[in-house]
């Protein structure tokens, strides 16, 4: 949604320079709904990724995400030897944390220049109006 955000406002002098009033205000709109969608994410996404434990996808034999239990099959020749390699969770909660930290000064940087692009042809295009005749 955050990327979808910024291509968004990068797009604008691509496509807008001929649209009409009505589309401008609703692209305005749109835009100002996607910037929600945007800071919702990422409101939501920062702390559940500190907070959280990352689903590992470990399943079957009563296996969960913080249990992995081993069976032994029985056969008559040598079973193939199994690796693992793993990293400990403190890994994973600093990775979330240096690129919550990375976002929040990115966001310092993109939101005067998403600003700029939002207001640089006003905020809404009003209906011209005639005047009456005397």
């Amino acid at each position: 949604v955050v990327a979808a955000w910024l291509l968004a406002f990068g797009a604008r002098d691509y496509v807008a320079p001929g649209w009409s009033r009505f589309v401008y205000n609703l692209s305005q709109f749109g835009l100002g709904l996607l910037t929600l969608a945007a800071f919702a994410a990422i409101l939501v996404g920062i702390p559940a990724g500190l907070l959280g434990n990352p689903d590992m996808h470990v399943t079957g034999y009563e296996s969960a995400g913080h249990r992995l239990t081993w069976f032994t099959d029985q056969t008559d020749s040598l079973t193939p030897d199994a690796a693992v390699w793993s990293l400990p969770l403190w890994t994973y909660k600093a990775l979330i944390l240096a690129w919550s930290l990375w976002l929040s000064f990115a966001l310092m940087r993109w939101l005067p220049w998403v600003w700029g692009r939002f207001v640089e042809r006003g905020l809404w295009q009003p209906r011209h109006t005639v005047p009456a005749e005397a």
